[in-house]
């Protein structure tokens, strides 16, 4: 959707917030964050428009810290990131 004309900031945020929700993420207070940037792909000597996206989570483990608990460790929350670039399409004329 990032490298489709005619979509915002904003509508891509709120695309992937809905696909992680519905994966069962939770997806409150600024978790998870998202990142939507513009970058290049390189290609035979020139370069291609393209559109990064982002998303980072910090995961507290919960489950399994508590598992590790009874050995008498501990676990800290780990960040999570998922990349994805394509390279932007163009309107038709």
């Amino acid at each position: 959707m990032a490298s489709l004309p005619g979509y915002s900031q904003p509508d891509i945020e709120d695309w992937v917030t809905s696909h992680l929700s519905a994966g069962g993420v939770p997806t409150n207070a600024g978790k998870p964050a998202i990142t939507v940037s513009p970058t290049t792909i390189p290609n035979n000597g020139g370069t291609w428009a393209a559109t990064t996206v982002s998303v980072s989570y910090n995961h507290d483990a919960l489950f399994i810290d508590a598992l590790v608990g009874w050995f008498g460790g501990a676990l800290s929350p780990q960040t999570l990131v998922a990349l994805s670039t394509m390279r932007n399409e163009i309107d038709s004329p």
